[in-house]
């Protein structure tokens, strides 16, 4: 602040201000801060194309994933997708570091 010209009265009132409420001030913080939601649950379902009428015999596998979510706020909702075989790999692959980096965080 004192780059910026702030004089120290008034660097002195607000470090006095905000060591008063500095817990009001947090909270509403967080409140109001990005977060992201935490996924609860998860539902999935596999199906194959077995027959494509434009290219003929397929075996496509797509899985429909229904991820439920609790916002900050402790409200639920559903996040839905396709997902092909590669996708499924690749998302259970980041899942799996994910889980492994907050249980077994390396010293």
């Amino acid at each position: 602040m004192q780059e910026q010209g702030v004089p120290d009265e008034v660097m002195e009132i607000l470090v006095a201000f905000y060591q008063q409420q500095q817990e009001t001030i947090i909270n509403h913080l967080s409140r109001i801060g990005i977060s992201f939601a935490q996924i609860v649950g998860v539902d999935w379902r596999l199906d194959y194309m077995v027959r494509s009428k434009t290219t003929g015999r397929e075996n496509i596998p797509m899985f429909h994933v229904s991820l439920h979510v609790m916002e900050q706020n402790e409200e639920q909702r559903e996040v839905k997708f396709l997902a092909s075989l590669e996708e499924m790999q690749d998302l259970l692959s980041k899942v799996s570091v994910l889980f492994n980096s907050f249980c077994f965080p390396s010293t």
